[in-house]
């Protein structure tokens, strides 16, 4: 590897390239802040979007892996664009469930249970986002990455870049604030759902080759 101008792999800059637009639209998304006028939040709104972020996060994550696979493949650029897409296509579920929970109304207490039911959304929309920009950056400079993380600048150098969604802090007081307005029978069904919230959420590595 050329000390002074290293160069990702030719399958890392296609994955680059690719993900320009889903970072902006992660950005553009997380900037977004939607009128009120949808749906009243209630327990079992909020039981459903918990569901439907578990299978969500699940889902990405797989495309997330095979995303992994097709660059270890070595695949072509078209191959890698799909790929990414294939991952998109997640994202966007996790997306428009944050634009939807944005958009809730209801008293006081039922705000305040769509507000924190938004912040989960909102820090693993930020854990992503936060994940694909550093791979954008990373391709676009190597170098710089390399020096960063203190890694030697001569011979063939391995950046792993590590998807690892952490479970956000809001949802600890989520359950707190669903567990004080559900009715008795409805309980055990909460809980069941977050568990598979968290389980949900797992990691998968990326692996950058520096060419010599």
């Amino acid at each position: 590897m050329n000390s002074e101008a290293p160069q990702a792999a030719a399958e890392m800059l296609a994955l680059g390239r690719a993900l320009r637009p889903t970072l902006a639209n992660m950005s553009a998304t997380l900037r977004s802040s939607p009128p009120l006028g949808g749906d009243v939040a209630t327990i079992e709104s909020v039981e459903d979007h918990l569901a439907r972020l578990a299978n969500a996060c699940d889902d990405m994550v797989a495309k997330v892996e095979e995303l992994g696979q097709a660059l270890a493949a070595g695949s072509d650029e078209l191959a890698i664009h799909r790929a990414v897409g294939a991952f998109e296509a997640h994202l966007q579920v996790l997306r428009d469930g944050y634009m939807e929970v944005l958009a809730w109304g209801g008293a006081e207490s039922a705000r305040r249970g769509r507000d924190l039911l938004a912040e989960v959304y909102r820090d693993i929309l930020t854990q992503i986002k936060d994940w694909i920009e550093e791979i954008v950056e990373t391709v676009e400079d190597p170098l710089a990455a390399i020096k960063r993380r203190g890694l030697p600048t001569k011979g063939k150098v391995n950046l792993t870049i590590a998807l690892t969604l952490d479970t956000p802090p809001e949802l600890e007081e989520l359950v707190r604030w669903a567990r004080k307005d559900a009715a008795p029978e409805g309980g055990g069904g909460f809980w069941r759902i977050v568990a598979g919230t968290v389980l949900g959420i797992g990691i998968a590595d990326l692996l950058f080759l520096e060419d010599e």
